[in-house]
C-alpha cells in the first residue's frame, strides 16, 4: 500500500472591513480531503498575508477535491 502526501502552501488575508465584530475571536481552518487544520485561532485583522504550509495524506483514488478555507466568527445579534 502506498501512502501519498500532499503539501499545501498558501496564504490568507483577513481585513477589518470583512467582519462585523472586530473584537470577536476568529478561527481560520483549511479543509482538504475531509481533514481540517487550524491556521489561526485569533486571526489579526491586519490585511496582511499570513502564510502557511500543511501536509495532508492524499486519497488513493484519483479525482477532483475541494480545498476550503473556513472562517468561524460569532454572529452579532441585532437588537
Amino acid at each position: 500500500m502506498h501512502i501519498l502526501f500532499s503539501i499545501v502552501v498558501g496564504y490568507y488575508k483577513y481585513c477589518r472591513a470583512s467582519t462585523s465584530c472586530p473584537s470577536c475571536l476568529r478561527q481560520v481552518y483549511l479543509n482538504l480531503f475531509n481533514t481540517s487544520k487550524c491556521l489561526a485561532s485569533s486571526s489579526p485583522l491586519d490585511c496582511k498575508e499570513h502564510h502557511f504550509t500543511h501536509e495532508y495524506i492524499a486519497p488513493g483514488i484519483a479525482g477532483i477535491y475541494d480545498i476550503k478555507v473556513l472562517i468561524y466568527e460569532p454572529i452579532k445579534s441585532k437588537g
